[in-house]
Parts: C-alpha cells; sequence; structure tokens
C-alpha cells in the first residue's frame, strides 16, 4: 500500500482490441473505478508491432522505478498469446526481482482486474 493509503496497482498488457472497446474509453473507465475503491492504477501498455524484447524489459523497468507497488497485475493477451510468451516470462521475472513484495495478479479481461487485485489483497 502506498503512504497515502490507496492500493497500487501496475497493470501490464497489450492495448485494449477496438472490438472490446468500440470507444476507446476502457482504461478510463477502469481507472476511474478503481480510484473510487481507494485503488491508484498506472498502466503499462506494450504496443507489440515492432518492439523487441529489450525495448519491453526497459519499458517495464522504467515503470517499476517510478513507485512500490502493491499488486502487479497481467492482462490475458500478453499471458495468452504463444508467440510472445517469452517476453511474458521475461517481463515476469523482471518484476520479481525489482518488487519481490508485490502481489501478482492475472486477470482474464480488462474488466475483471479490480476483482483479482480484490482476491490477491483478501
Amino acid at each position: 500500500m502506498s503512504s497515502t493509503g490507496k492500493i497500487s496497482v501496475l497493470g501490464i498488457g497489450l492495448p485494449i482490441p477496438k472490438e472490446m472497446d468500440p470507444n476507446g474509453d476502457a482504461l478510463a473507465k477502469i481507472t476511474a473505478h478503481a480510484a473510487s475503491k481507494n485503488i491508484e492504477l498506472t498502466s503499462c501498455l506494450i504496443d507489440m508491432a515492432g518492439t523487441d524484447d529489450e525495448e519491453i524489459v526497459k519499458l517495464v523497468k522504467e515503470k517499476l522505478n517510478e513507485q512500490q507497488y502493491t499488486v502487479i497485475s497481467f492482462g490475458w493477451a500478453f499471458r495468452a498469446i504463444k508467440e510472445i510468451n517469452t517476453k511474458f516470462e521475461r517481463v515476469l521475472n523482471v518484476c520479481v526481482q525489482m518488487q519481490p513484495g508485490a502481489r501478482m495478479g492475472f486477470p482474464t479481461s480488462p474488466q475483471e482486474m479490480l476483482t483479482v487485485v480484490e482476491r490477491v489483497m483478501a
């Protein structure tokens, strides 16, 4: 928990596909809902197009260096796509190394993130 008493969450994943978020406002809605529950959500969205492993690790490390997170959440698409599994493994291990006290969460949809945060904090 942060010094303000809020639960700080880093959400790592791929951008939400247009077909799941036709208005492009899903992340803003999730963030607002999180704030209403005293959860501070920071997003780390990874664009896989033309992004190599080192760039991804660098991006995640930058976010991890910003603050201590209570929970680190890994989006379903980032975990489920076989072709990028090694990227997920590297990112997960970097998170464990850099923030060993953080709890790890694994939602199956963007809308499930807050449920997962509540579950891993119980």
